[in-house]
């Protein structure tokens, strides 16, 4: 029985099932803020509409520390836009930079896409365009994500 017990086969989903429920326990402990989700979809709600764009998906979830433990430390809720056609992914960059006032923009480039990242206070918005580069792969679409935490955007400075 004892070599049964430790065979890969037998540790490893025992290990994540350990983890998991490591992890959903913190969550019942720590009683995470429900106001969280409320917040980010005032945040996402709160923001100037791309004309033309319409919005095809929300979705809310848990996020983890840097630390690789699936302890939930704060929510985080993203839209998905699809942009009108032929609309350039500057256009939609300098659309937001340009209309969140009172918002600190940091952009950064990936590789043929833009990640512009909003900060005011402990709220955090992540502005990322996808497929909108000349020649790019898939359906252009740009995301916002929001949430609202101390350090939301961990920026160093």
């Amino acid at each position: 029985m004892k070599r049964f017990l430790t065979r890969p086969a037998v540790l490893i989903p025992a290990a994540v099932l350990l983890s998991l429920a490591a992890g959903l326990g913190y969550a019942v402990w720590e009683q995470l803020d429900t106001s969280a989700l409320e917040t980010n979809e005032r945040l996402l709600d709160e923001l100037p509409p791309y004309p033309g764009a319409r919005e095809i998906d929300r979705r809310t979830q848990t996020f983890s520390g840097e630390d690789g433990l699936p302890l939930p430390q704060g929510l985080v809720t993203t839209a998905l836009f699809a942009p009108p056609n032929d609309t350039g992914q500057d256009e939609i960059v300098e659309f937001y930079v340009s209309r969140l006032t009172g918002w600190e923009p940091r952009t950064t480039a990936l590789g043929g896409a833009f990640q512009v990242e909003f900060e005011r206070g402990d709220d955090c918005l992540l502005l990322m365009t996808k497929g909108m580069a000349p020649g790019g792969a898939g359906d252009p679409t740009f995301a916002v994500a929001a949430t609202s935490e101390e350090g939301a955007c961990r920026r160093d400075s």
